[in-house]
């Protein structure tokens, strides 16, 4: 007996599930406008997608009585109208859409189609070339997906009866800008420390004990500001540097930073520039003489060393280094 209740629930469960049609309106296809027949005696469901959370929606549902055409008649003379007949109506739509030239008048065209479509026959003979005619007013073209900093540029040109050009620009924005900026560049020696030395009473190479830990240099930065951060409080992008420090020795400097509203930037970053160190035929302790030594040249040799730098730049109307002279 249990088992035959079973059978039964899943009978009219299987059959109530048969006796549905589902509807889906799908939000994030924007706002369109469907039209297409349903089966009657079978219930709806109605499914919205892709609500966001943020909007308010109203959702009005309406169950709308048929309308009962009136009956056609046959009586003829000036008294009664004939009804027209929906088939005579489409067949005209369809003839006025194929002679019309103005682009203008073909979407109201189209509409009355639509509506003609809808309620036509399947047996009227015109009805599935006006669906077909319809499809072929409109063009569909494919664009893989744009690259921040490209346009599109879509023409459209009528040749004939009377020439006339459509246009259309789609502008992604702009990928970024470079914008100069001017600082101060602090540079510890964590990975290269420059070594001099100096000969003692003796001549005896001996090594400074005051050599420094952080050098300093004046830079110019240029920073790359990303479009898509463009309306940032903070933007980060590439750093790049020129500067010289107080040795006269150029800096260059190539890292990230990030700007506050465009005009202060912490720049980070390896930075490159000359060190002194003792010169490869030297050696620590070692006596120097005459037969040994160059005097012009001297006990240190100048090569380029990479460290990490730290930077605060500003971006100002003009170069701050500038001098009145310039």
């Amino acid at each position: 007996m249990k088992k035959i209740i079973a059978l039964l629930i899943v009978a009219v469960f299987s059959t109530a599930s048969f006796a549905q049609i589902i509807k889906y309106i799908d939000l994030a296809d924007g706002p369109i406008k469907i039209t297409e027949p349903i089966e009657d005696g079978k219930d709806v469901v109605i499914k919205i997608l892709n609500r966001s959370k943020v909007n308010t929606y109203e959702i009005i549902i309406n169950r709308l009585a048929p309308i009962i055409p009136p009956l056609e008649s046959t009586v003829t003379g000036n008294t009664i109208a004939a009804v027209p007949n929906p088939c005579q109506e489409l067949e005209g739509i369809y003839n006025d859409i194929l002679g019309e030239a103005n682009e203008s008048k073909i979407s109201a065209l189209r509409r009355d189609l639509n509506k003609l479509i809808n309620t036509t026959s399947p047996a009227c003979p015109t009805r599935s070339k006006a669906i077909l005619l319809d499809r072929e007013l409109d063009l569909s073209y494919n664009i893989t997906s744009l690259k921040k900093g490209e346009v599109l540029e879509i023409t459209v040109k009528r040749i004939t009866p009377s020439p006339q050009t459509w246009m259309a620009t789609y502008n992604t924005g702009s990928k970024g800008v470079w914008k100069t900026s001017y600082g101060f560049a602090f540079m510890p020696n964590w990975f290269a420390k420059e070594k001099k030395y100096f000969l003692d009473s003796v001549n005896k190479i001996t090594p400074e004990t005051n050599s420094k830990n952080m050098d300093y240099a004046p830079c110019i930065f240029f920073n790359w500001f990303p479009g898509k951060q463009s309306l940032n409080a903070f933007s980060y992008g590439l750093s790049g540097g020129l500067g010289i420090n107080f040795e006269a020795e150029p800096v260059i400097f190539l890292g990230g930073s990030a700007t506050y509203h465009h005009n202060i930037s912490i720049n980070i970053g390896l930075v490159a520039y000359r060190q002194s160190f003792l010169k490869g035929r030297y050696k620590v302790g070692e006596i120097i003489n005459e037969n040994n030594f160059d005097e012009e040249s001297g006990l240190h040799q100048k090569l380029f060393r990479v460290n990490p730098c730290i930077a605060i730049s500003f971006r100002f109307g003009q170069n701050p280094f500038r001098t009145n002279e310039e």
